[in-house]
């Protein structure tokens, strides 16, 4: 009878019983890899910002720029404010959500106070505030059209990427007779309703790179 040694053995028949496990060993380590890479370059979060009415703030002719003072709620390191009507995003691709919203409030002494032109919301990029051409053409979100007078508050929803960090803001505009309209308002109670109340809102959250 003839007998083979086990060093002639040939090499694939001594790795069939361990290739399963070199599979499971291959597969776990790209998941970490993926995983670790999700952490580093995608990591989830949100953002989310409002400005109360804490103060009476009349609304001047032109683009008015909201005034965030409230933190809503944050996860993760996606958007910080360096200012409080300034929003810094950090590199990324996000869905941006929000409103503003006005208040027609004309003094009580006042006969002949113009009913307000319907007004609209605009997120744009910082670098275009002083020009309003080009903040325009570049606007991130222009809102729906509301109807100042009545308090309708105008809405968008905008999914954007960011290749570098950038600043943005929320701009509100309502024509050129604004008189009595107001970006917040007051009605002199700490517990009010107007006092608890936001009357715009931005919230950020991180889709991925």
């Amino acid at each position: 009878m003839l007998h083979r040694s086990a060093g002639n053995t040939p090499l694939h028949r001594l790795l069939l019983p361990i290739l399963p496990l070199l599979f499971i060993a291959v597969g776990c380590a790209g998941t970490a890899i993926t995983e670790d890479r999700a952490l580093k370059h995608d990591p989830p979060g949100h953002a989310v910002f409002l400005e109360y009415g804490r103060r009476n703030e009349p609304m001047k002719p032109g683009m008015n720029r909201r005034a965030f003072n409230t933190v809503g709620s944050s996860a993760g390191a996606i958007a910080d404010q360096p200012d409080p009507g300034i929003v810094r995003i950090e590199p990324g691709t996000c869905r941006i959500t929000g409103f503003s919203q006005l208040i027609f409030a004309p003094s009580p002494d006042a006969t002949s106070t113009p009913r307000p032109e319907p007004g609209y919301c605009i997120l744009y990029d910082r670098r275009f505030e002083n020009d309003r051409t080009r903040m325009v053409a570049n606007a991130l979100a222009i809102g729906d059209t509301a109807e100042s007078a009545n308090g309708v508050p105008s809405r968008f929803d905008t999914i954007t990427r960011f290749d570098e960090a950038t600043e943005i803001c929320l701009g509100h505009q309502s024509g050129r007779k604004v008189e009595g309209l107001y970006l917040t308002h007051v009605d002199g109670d700490p517990a009010g309703p107007s006092y608890n109340r936001p009357f715009a809102q931005l919230t950020i959250v991180r889709l991925g790179d």
